[in-house]
């Protein structure tokens, strides 16, 4: 019970960082790369405050995690960069839908390289979500009037890659160092993805970018504050159960999420596609859970 609630925790913080960027994104715009690189930057500040005052500054830290917290931050920096860009190239749905499909790859890591428990029921749910996250696909791509080419295809494609690597790579640390420096390692990861993004910044968003740093300041903090928690409670899950039923069930939370604070607060209309594939991913999930 208790890997089901920390999920919901989880989908409820991340959908407040992610409300907590839309609210800054309608007041204020430009310098996007700058505004993630503070955002991390008050993420790591969080970590640090847990070692600071909950791990009464326990000195575990093994140097070997250095490379597994130097290439998740790589592959955090990388899925930022290329999620931006294709999101500016091309379709905003439709990104969203390439990317959704991280679940997929992570999930498969679970049961292909860990040996997490797999039977018909994990298969035939993985094969479901595919299909299923396809219908949710939001029809406002429709109407976006940007032409999806192929160099947006390869950014968005490589975004939805780099992400679930971070997802892999954080796993696969969790593995081999049984859990230990999960502190140490979300703070070189996040904070070399912070000052990438904060160098990229300079360099592509320079009229935007000391004005995104005067402007930013609460916005990125409860954002990135709400971004320390989030990966705090996915660590917490991904020792606890397996990363191929929580990645898929916290996708599913998600979704869910999603689509009741849309219909009944933003009143927001779905298609039968959506609703079809909200169900399907429903019943894909309580299938990899019963298996």
């Amino acid at each position: 019970m208790l890997p089901y609630l920390l999920m919901l925790s989880a989908t409820l913080v991340h959908y407040g960082e992610g409300a907590t960027i839309k609210v800054y994104n309608k007041k204020h715009s430009g310098g996007g790369f700058m505004f993630i690189s503070v955002v991390s930057f008050f993420s790591v500040l969080f970590f640090l405050g847990r070692y600071l005052f909950f791990d009464n500054m326990k000195a575990d830290f093994t140097p070997e995690i250095i490379p597994y917290g130097l290439l998740a931050g790589v592959m955090y920096a990388s899925s930022s960069v290329f999620l931006f860009v294709a999101i500016k190239m091309g379709s905003l749905a439709l990104t969203n839908l390439i990317l959704a499909y991280n679940v997929i790859i992570t999930s498969f890591y679970g049961v292909i390289f860990l040996h997490e428990p797999a039977g018909v029921l994990t298969y035939t749910g993985f094969a479901i979500m595919i299909f299923a996250l396809f219908l949710l696909k939001s029809p406002e791509s429709d109407g976006e009037g940007k032409k999806n080419s192929l160099l947006w295809f390869l950014f968005a494609l490589f975004g939805m890659l780099t992400s679930a690597g971070y997802s892999i790579i954080t796993k696969a640390a969790q593995v081999e160092f049984n859990n230990t420096n999960n502190n140490e390692f979300i703070i070189i990861a996040i904070g070399f993805s912070a000052i990438a993004n904060f160098i990229i910044g300079l360099s592509v968003e320079r009229r935007d970018a000391f004005k995104t740093l005067k402007t930013c300041g609460p916005y990125a903090a409860a954002a990135g504050v709400a971004n320390g928690a989030t990966n705090l409670l996915v660590i917490l899950i991904n020792s606890l159960i397996a990363i191929s039923i929580a990645t898929p069930t916290r996708s599913l939370m998600t979704k869910i999420l999603n689509f009741v604070l849309g219909y009944f607060i933003f009143k927001e209309k779905y298609t039968k596609k959506q609703i079809i594939g909200l169900v399907l991913v429903c019943a894909a999930v309580v299938m990899i859970n019963i298996n």
